[in-house]
């Protein structure tokens, strides 16, 4: 039985079905999804089938819940209190004394390793296109490298130019595309690194799709 608990906070955003991680200790992080909740009692999350892991052990182990919503990353400590196995795998989790927030759209870029493609219109004609690497990103920009050689017409590329950039965040995602601001440059052994400033439309439905979507990806790192 959850002792009554009328002063618990409010988790900020929660909404049915939206997505959640869970980290269970000696376990790892797993994807899940909000089922239903009731204020200061608890929150019904489903999670995957772990016929590995025993109930008794994870009745013993704390769980760390984070979500995003409205450019914040939330995150709190808390136990299980039941599980329903059937008809669907469900997980029945204490409700949080504490939630801590973070603001993502203040935050550090986040370190990673994104294949991505960069091109440039260096004349009405021409446009340059650059295979490369995201090497970190966060909600407001990201760096870009590449390898360039001869050819490459890195004189075209300056401080305020703006480059279409996409990709993908893991092999099952859509292409993501962004248009973003050259706010730095370097070449450095034959190596050219950018620092992008994301330059979204709010009235385009795919670039807010995208914003959503590294939103996402950041919380799950």
């Amino acid at each position: 039985m959850v002792s009554e608990r009328n002063n618990a906070p409010v988790c900020p955003g929660v909404a049915i079905g939206m997505p959640m991680t869970v980290s269970i200790a000696g376990v790892g992080t797993i994807k899940s999804v909000l089922i239903g909740m009731e204020h200061g009692q608890c929150l019904i999350v489903k999670l995957p089938l772990m016929p590995h892991i025993h109930l008794k052990f994870l009745q013993n182990e704390y769980f760390v819940v984070r979500y995003f919503h409205a450019g914040s990353a939330y995150g709190f400590r808390t136990t299980l209190i039941g599980i329903i196995k059937e008809p669907v795998r469900l997980f029945i989790l204490d409700y949080p004394k504490i939630i801590e927030s973070m603001n993502l759209r203040k935050h550090e870029r986040y370190a990673c390793l994104i294949l991505a493609h960069a091109s440039i219109h260096v004349s009405d004609a021409d446009l340059l296109e650059m295979d490369g690497l995201i090497l970190d990103i966060s909600p407001k920009g990201c760096s870009f490298e590449c390898k360039t050689s001869s050819d490459t017409k890195t004189e075209n590329i300056a401080i305020g130019s703006v480059i279409d950039l996409s990709f993908r965040l893991s092999n099952e995602n859509i292409l993501l595309m962004l248009p973003a601001e050259v706010r730095t440059f370097k070449i450095e052994h034959n190596k050219l690194m950018l620092g992008l400033k994301y330059e979204l439309d709010p009235a385009i439905e795919a670039q807010q799709a995208a914003m959503d979507a590294i939103l996402e990806f950041i919380v799950y790192l």
